[in-house]
């Protein structure tokens, strides 16, 4: 992630409220993992791939709280559509992305 200001790497412990998640997401007793990667990209949208039939996607608003964004929930069909060219985006940021390691 980058500063708009200046360009410069800003790591993601500066954002605000990272630090809230970070607890949530070493609990030792939460089911499961997950995975967080960053990337030096403009934000366009959150991309959750729930599972193999269910994606989540919610376009970034710069004047808009995060509630006041619509969220979109798209499902796999046996016919090319919305969640396959999203999970085609978020696998190519994916692999772009750079891993965060646990703390």
């Amino acid at each position: 992630m980058r500063n708009q200001l200046n360009t410069a790497p800003i790591s993601p412990d500066s954002i605000p409220g990272w630090s809230r998640y970070r607890g949530l997401l070493t609990t030792s007793d939460m089911p499961g993992t997950i995975e967080i990667r960053t990337y030096d990209a403009p934000v366009r949208f959150n991309i959750t791939i729930v599972d193999s039939d269910l994606c989540v996607m919610q376009p970034y608003l710069p004047q808009a709280r995060g509630v006041e964004s619509p969220t979109f929930v798209a499902r796999r069909s046996n016919e090319a559509g919305i969640f396959e060219t999203f999970a085609t985006v978020f696998e190519s940021m994916w692999a772009d992305g750079r891993e965060r390691a646990s703390e």
